[in-house]
């Protein structure tokens, strides 16, 4: 009984080292705990309770490695696609900056051809302006000189009528007014006897307008002298006054009617300019409005592109960053995800031959 026991205790280690054995073959990593599992089942004298406690422990380690690679993957498969899009929101969010950085500079450059021309105009404007007011002074300046020379005209044939009139129409006449007594200097030359450098006692006539003294010769009211004896007596020629006075009244009409013209042309363009004044002022306080409104915008434009720039750069090296971690966790993961079926695979192969030993060496029969 004895030499069969033993025999048959033979047997079943036997039958379990082959099992472990086939085990052992398709596996590297837990090659060396199935070969001592191996050894334990050549001895002599084999304690299947020690066996049985290392398969079983060989067991749980294979578990807890198979827990360990189900962790594992399910990390690498969620951090790398995590990382992944990460990596995609980051490269969108760089062109969506490199596209506002492109936009926002085409704009602040628009803005700023726009503020040279609006400045270009503005001085234009001034010029334009200054110009017309120095025009307007010229034609104003023009305006008072024929003004001042047309009345002055118009008062000398005033006064020409009026000394034909003293001789042809007396009733017509007007006469001259006196002026004030004489001056204290004026006194001491008659009373010296320079009676000639005396000032006639007739009120001097200024030109209306102006300090320039309206000179006329001064006629003798007294008859003229009778003609000489081969002449017939002196008669008033009546017929060619009148055509004399008539012209010189044609004159002094036309002058007046120019002088209207001129007034109404003066009028004219002053109130022109006047408009031209108001409308250049307003045109260029809305361009001066428009300059500050856009140098504003521009400078906006300005600092919210360099905000963008460095926004950018920040979110360079963030995706550089990212390309690392992501480089990392294909060196990591790599590996255990193009190797887990497999590898989930042998350990399930091992487990069932450890269990089929265990099973063996606890006296379950495989026939």
């Amino acid at each position: 009984m004895g030499f069969l026991q033993k025999q048959s205790s033979s047997s079943v280690a036997l039958r379990a080292h082959d099992l472990v054995a086939a085990a052992a073959k398709s596996d590297g990593v837990h090659k060396n705990q199935l070969a001592l599992i191996q050894f334990s089942l050549k001895a002599k004298s084999v304690d299947f309770s020690k066996v049985i406690a290392q398969i079983d422990n060989m067991s749980a380690i294979m578990v807890s490695e198979q827990k360990d690679d189900d962790a594992q993957k399910d990390f690498c498969d969620k951090d790398m696609a995590k990382s992944e899009q990460q990596k995609s929101d980051t490269e969108e969010s760089i062109a969506s900056s490199e596209a506002s950085i492109e936009e926002m500079m085409a704009a602040s450059a628009a803005l700023a051809a726009e503020i040279e021309q609006l400045n270009k105009d503005v001085k234009a404007l001034d010029k334009a302006v200054a110009d017309a007011t120095q025009q307007r002074k010229e034609e104003h300046a023009e305006f008072l000189q024929y003004s001042t020379e047309s009345n002055a005209a118009v008062q000398l044939i005033e006064k020409a009528k009026n000394r034909l009139f003293q001789f042809y129409r007396p009733n017509l006449h007007k006469a001259a007014p006196t002026r004030g007594p004489l001056t204290e200097e004026e006194r001491l030359l008659v009373a010296s006897g320079a009676d000639d450098m005396v000032v006639s006692t007739v009120a001097p006539q200024m030109i209306e307008g102006t300090t320039q003294t309206l000179y006329v010769q001064i006629k003798d009211d007294a008859a003229p002298p009778p003609p000489p004896a081969t002449w017939d007596a002196y008669q008033k020629k009546d017929g060619k006054s009148n055509g004399v006075i008539a012209l010189m009244e044609m004159l002094a009409k036309e002058l007046t009617d120019d002088m209207t013209a001129a007034k109404h042309e003066e009028e004219t363009s002053q109130k022109d300019y006047e408009r031209l004044m108001a409308d250049s002022q307003a045109s260029r306080s809305q361009n001066v409005e428009s300059i500050t409104s856009k140098e504003a915008a521009k400078s906006d434009l300005d600092v919210n592109t360099e905000n963008t720039k460095q926004q950018k750069t920040s979110q360079t090296t963030e995706l550089a960053n990212i390309n690392g971690y992501i480089a990392q966790l294909h060196a990591n993961c790599d590996f255990l995800i193009d190797n887990y079926a497999l590898r989930k695979a042998a350990r399930e192969n091992e487990s069932e031959s450890l269990k089929n030993a265990k099973s063996v060496l606890s006296g379950a029969n495989f026939n």
